[in-house]
C-alpha cells in the first residue's frame, strides 16, 4: 500500500491510498474500491485483470473543487466535511513508471462521459504538478462507435470491455 498526499487550495491535506497491481489482483480484501458503482467495479476489475499494467492504483482519487464562498460560509463549523464531500472523485488514477493515467469507468459510454477524464487530467496537473505525462482514459462495458471515435479524437484512450450491464430503459 502507498499513500499519496497533497494540500488542497484550502490548506487541507488530501490523502489517497494506492495499491500495487499484485495487491489488486491477489489481495482484494485489503483493497478499497472507493467511489465505484458495482457494475463499474466489475468493469474496472476486468480491465485490470486483462491488461495487468504494473503500477500503483488509486481508487476514488480525490481532486479539489473550488466552492463559492457563500456556499462555504453557510456552515463554517462543517467547512472541512463540506469541502471533502464535494471534491471530485476520479474512479482510478494509475501511476506507472512512465506516466499517470486518469481512468474513468462507465457501464455504458455516453456523450456526457467525454468531459470527465479531460477535466480530471487538467485538475490533476494543476494540483499535483506531476513530472510525468498524464493520460486520460475511459474504460467501459459498452459504447457507441461514434462516441469512441470522438473520444479518441479528443486524445482519450478508450477500452471497450464488452461487458453488458443493466441500464435504465424507457418502458
Amino acid at each position: 500500500m502507498k499513500i499519496l498526499k497533497y494540500l488542497d487550495p484550502y490548506g487541507y491535506e488530501v490523502v489517497n491510498i494506492g495499491y500495487s497491481l499484485d495487491e489488486v489482483l491477489h489481495n482484494r480484501r485489503v483493497v478499497i474500491f472507493r467511489h465505484c458503482k458495482p457494475d463499474e467495479k466489475t468493469i474496472l476489475i476486468a480491465w485490470i485483470e486483462s491488461y495487468r499494467i504494473d503500477g500503483t492504483y488509486y481508487f476514488g482519487f480525490e481532486l479539489p473543487r473550488i466552492l463559492p464562498e457563500q456556499a462555504r460560509s453557510k456552515l463554517p463549523q462543517l467547512d472541512y466535511d463540506f469541502i471533502k464531500l464535494t471534491r471530485f472523485k476520479v474512479d482510478c488514477v494509475l501511476e506507472t513508471y512512465y506516466d499517470w493515467r486518469i481512468i474513468e469507468v462507465k457501464d455504458y459510454l455516453m456523450t456526457t462521459a467525454l468531459s470527465q477524464p479531460i477535466i480530471y487530467k487538467e485538475l490533476f496537473i494543476k494540483y499535483l504538478k506531476p513530472t510525468k505525462p498524464v493520460i486520460p482514459i475511459l474504460v467501459y462495458g459498452e459504447g457507441a462507435y461514434e462516441i469512441e471515435e470522438i473520444a479518441k479524437g479528443m486524445g482519450i484512450i478508450t477500452y471497450n470491455m464488452n461487458i453488458p450491464t443493466k441500464r435504465k430503459h424507457i418502458v
